[in-house]
């Protein structure tokens, strides 16, 4: 089965053009000593981002698209030091 956009084929789509952008970043997090060289760590990021599209469907139709990237992104992790 064929992949779909809003009701069209997605091989319809042409002269697509999609223009970079820049957003928002909200950063957190917290380190924490578990032993004399090793650290447990965890990190927080609440992202806003938009892209802007414009390109054409079948038939000369021309259509735009802003796209929200929101995305929550949580890292956890150890952190060794040789001494």
């Amino acid at each position: 089965m064929p992949d779909r956009c809003g009701g069209c084929l997605a091989a319809d789509a042409r002269d697509l053009v999609v223009l970079n952008n820049w957003g928002f970043v909200l950063q957190g997090g917290v380190e924490r000593s578990i032993a004399n060289n090793l650290d447990f760590f965890v990190d927080v990021k609440e992202v806003w981002l938009a892209v802007d599209a414009h390109g054409k469907l079948s038939g000369d139709v021309p259509v735009t698209a802003r796209i929200a990237l929101d995305p929550s992104i949580v890292g956890i992790g150890v952190k060794f030091r040789f001494r």
